[in-house]
């Protein structure tokens, strides 16, 4: 679970090596408590708006302001997180396509193929042929 903090803590200091400015503690504290809330319940069927409600601010600025931190939008963060964890359940588990798909919270798994095929360039079941 740490793992997904320190990878975005990496991405930011790769993308601002030499850069030394203060940045609001608040605005931050408002991106790991988005990340957390992405990490704990990425198997629900969650939006967006769902995160800013828990967070309780505006979904067009928690957009901005997870996107200034990280460099990617929350919803393509949210994406590609389910589909991370979609990568490990069909490399560590014989749970069938369908039941993948359900897990990471598609509910159609020719969808969810899709899905997954653009994002990992293979579909799910030669995804996990590479890896057994």
């Amino acid at each position: 679970m740490n793992g997904i903090m320190y990878e975005y803590l990496f991405l930011l200091a790769r993308k601002f090596p030499n850069t030394h400015f203060l940045v609001d503690e608040k605005k931050s504290n408002y991106v790991e408590e988005a990340l957390k809330y992405i990490e704990g319940r990425y198997c629900d069927s969650i939006t967006v708006q769902d995160i800013a409600d828990h967070l309780n601010m505006n979904r067009s600025y928690l957009h901005r302001l997870f996107k200034s931190f990280t460099g990617v939008s929350i919803q393509n963060y949210l994406l590609d997180y389910r589909i991370r964890q979609a990568c490990i359940l069909l490399q560590n588990t014989s749970l069938s396509v369908r039941s993948v798909a359900h897990t990471v919270t598609y509910a159609d798994p020719l969808y969810f193929t899709r899905i997954f095929y653009q994002k990992m360039g293979i579909s799910p079941r030669e995804y996990r042929n590479k890896f057994q």
